[in-house]
């Protein structure tokens, strides 16, 4: 199962919501939403994914770099890495499987051509940091009484990389995201705690990791 659909029913429990109520599959689709929505925002927030994931693909070069940061991780297994539509061998690289970079023994003077990593990689369902988790859980809480009073779709994705995070309180977060992969729309609603970010931040994707 998914994230969402693994701990929607356990969001519920945690608001007091009781599976006996009349309103109960209406709520728990509001959950699966909410809890979705907030890995999404989360997920744009840290410039990584988080969600367990078998067979992820990414691509790299033509930059001159001797390693490359995947973007879901904890990884957990490597199956293959091609260059320029080539297997390259397990002897010419390594994987720092917790922070999620792929190290090339072979250094490029002129760059990579169109290369790829296949890998499994995330967070399974019974795996997640109990602090990540906490705050996963109460972020989507936060979220879910605007999407089960107003039935506000899951986020549509956009072609840009969100660029702002906006914190009651306290004022707006601006910045970079070091991808540019799509991310998900923030509703009127979708606004990440300043509590939470505290947490989040020892989970952020390092943007930039040098090509040395």
């Amino acid at each position: 199962m998914s994230f969402a659909e693994t701990y929607a029913d356990q969001l519920l429990t945690m608001m007091g919501v009781d599976p006996a109520d009349p309103d109960y599959a209406a709520k728990r689709t509001a959950s699966v939403a909410a809890l979705n929505q907030a890995l999404a925002l989360v997920e744009a927030y840290l410039d990584r994914k988080l969600e367990y994931l078998a067979t992820e693909h990414e691509e790299f070069g033509p930059e001159r770099v001797s390693r490359f940061l995947m973007r879901r991780y904890p990884v957990e297994a490597v199956a293959t890495v091609t260059i320029a539509g080539a297997p390259f061998p397990e002897s010419g690289f390594a994987v720092n499987k917790e922070a999620g970079i792929l190290y090339l023994g072979w250094w490029s003077f002129a760059g990579w051509p169109p290369s790829s990593v296949d890998y499994a990689g995330g967070y399974k369902d019974d795996a997640w940091p109990p602090d990540l988790l906490m705050v996963m859980m109460e972020f989507a809480a936060s979220l879910w009484p605007a999407i089960y009073t107003t039935g506000a779709p899951a986020p549509a994705e956009v072609a840009a990389p969100i660029e702002q995070i906006t914190i009651p309180d306290v004022g707006t977060v601006r910045y970079a995201s070091g991808t540019g992969n799509s991310a998900t729309a923030i509703l009127g609603f979708g606004q990440i705690p300043e509590a939470t970010l505290a947490v989040l931040d020892r989970y952020r994707a390092a943007s930039i990791i040098g090509g040395a």
